[in-house]
């Protein structure tokens, strides 16, 4: 990770960072030792792992379904380390009902000859998170919500848009494998129909769909981007579709919105661009990305470029969202950057766009990989999510990081803290992640916020994960 490479750089003590990792991980399968014996046993803990057993028994469950230790710091001698650790059950009570309980804990760990040893485990967070019954269930195999064509490997880059394609009063979804574009159709309740509509390029991969009327006829078209390729425009005919043009030049394109910017009646469309070969100049700053792109739409399917230049700069751009958070009765540009600072683009009537994320508070520095908008906190005002990374070893790292000055300290913990959520204050915003508990998506990709459970209240929804070694160590 390339954050905690430049802490490891900047640190006088690489080499005690790395025994602490190696320490770590004896300790990661010390705890994966524990784990299986809390699943084996219906929550009871082995005395070979922690003195007594009860410290870290789970309260409620009587079936424990998955485990999860996770230490945040260590110091201390060699043979006794001071811990702070993220840990987790989930699993049945005696009731059948489904709980979670999780929270942190400072914890003493003690070499014995067993091995390493809670004896101290002080959980006084400890939250629970009680679920009777489930509330999703996957059906896409039945529904037919599946791609035609088989892929093996892993897959990078993908995207989808559920709207009402044809008219008919269902919704359909049109999405992407990172090759083929499809269109499933609902043709009766949770049963989809698909239909091939581009197979994909040679050396380029398909890496978003957004769906909305661009030609003012009343039904949605697709925009397709690529990467690195051309952004394509497929006109809707009563829900089939036909590629009318391209939008811009080719380019390296991971995502595309779209809103009427200028206020012409008229959907604009901006491409957010996002390298896919080569490395950040500064992993805290990057400014060797490629600028986002923007053009008027007029209602015909044309699109020329925003008529007065504007500097954007080279920024590593995964993700961008457009509403109207300064109360000015027209939209801006929200845009989360990867490896650094995020922007916001407000529009002036000139056709200038100026960046204000600085001023109006809302620069949030680290690696943004989503942003929403929705009234979190239900004051009729507009709130901020925005996705970025949790990471418990960056955690762990930076807090055995010595020498670095205070400013970059608060930078490199901002990066490794997770999600950021603004909520909007008499004018301005207040940071309120970690408060509220949602700060925490792991490695997040994607989010939304939502009302899942049709309790009037909004809930957060966090895609994360990576493509990991079986290693735990980086490679």
């Amino acid at each position: 990770m390339l954050v905690l490479a430049l802490i490891l750089a900047a640190s006088p003590n690489i080499a005690q960072l790395d025994a602490q990792e190696e320490l770590n991980d004896a300790l990661e399968a010390r705890f994966d030792g524990l784990c299986r014996a809390l699943k084996a046993s219906g929550g009871r803990a082995p005395k070979t792992h922690v003195e007594p057993p009860s410290l870290v028994e789970p309260k409620l469950l009587r079936l424990v379904r998955t485990c999860s230790f996770r230490a945040l710091a260590l110091s201390g001698p060699a043979k006794q380390k001071t811990a702070r650790i993220l840990w987790e059950f989930d699993g049945l009570t005696t009731e059948g009902e489904r709980v979670t309980e999780r929270g942190e804990a400072d914890a003493t760990l003690t070499l014995k000859p067993s091995g390493w040893t809670f004896t101290r485990f002080d959980d006084a967070r400890r939250d629970v998170v009680r679920r009777p019954a489930a509330r999703f269930s996957d059906v896409a195999a039945e529904s037919g919500l599946q791609f035609p064509t088989s892929r093996t490997g892993h897959l990078l880059l993908g995207g989808l848009a559920v709207r009402d394609l044809n008219g008919d009063g269902r919704l359909d979804v049109a999405a992407t494998d990172g090759t083929d574009v499809v269109v499933f159709t609902q043709d009766q309740p949770l049963h989809f129909t698909s239909t091939v509509i581009s197979t994909g390029h040679p050396k380029m991969w398909t890496s978003s769909i957004t769906a909305a009327d661009f030609d003012d006829d009343g039904d949605a078209d697709l925009l397709v981007t690529h990467h690195p390729g051309p952004t394509e425009l497929f006109r809707n005919e009563n829900g089939t579709f036909a590629l009318a043009g391209t939008v811009g030049e080719a380019g390296q394109w991971h995502s595309a919105i779209t809103a009427d910017l200028d206020q012409d009646g008229h959907l604009d469309v901006v491409l957010l661009p996002y390298p896919l070969e080569g490395s950040p100049t500064n992993p805290l700053e990057a400014a060797n990305g490629f600028p986002l792109q923007l053009f008027r739409g007029d209602g015909t399917l044309a699109f020329t470029r925003w008529h007065q230049e504007v500097a954007f700069p080279k920024r590593w751009t995964l993700s961008a969202v457009a509403a109207d958070l300064l109360a000015q009765g027209r939209p801006q540009l929200y845009v989360a950057n990867d490896y650094g600072s995020n922007d916001l683009w407000r529009f002036e009537a000139d056709g200038g766009a100026m960046n204000v994320a600085a001023s109006s508070g809302l620069n949030d520095p680290g690696n943004g990989m989503s942003a929403d908008v929705a009234d979190f906190d239900g004051d009729g005002q507009p709130d901020l999510y925005i996705s970025n990374m949790f990471s418990k070893a960056g955690t762990r790292v930076i807090a055995s990081a010595k020498g670095l000055p205070p400013e970059l300290m608060g930078t490199v913990k901002k990066f490794a803290r997770g999600n950021t959520l603004y909520l909007s204050r008499d004018g301005g915003f207040d940071e309120q992640a970690e408060p509220t508990g949602v700060n925490r998506g792991l490695w997040a990709f994607g989010s939304v916020m939502t009302d899942f459970d049709n309790d009037g209240r909004l809930d957060v929804a966090v895609a994360n994960g990576y493509l990991s070694h079986p290693n735990r160590k980086d490679s």
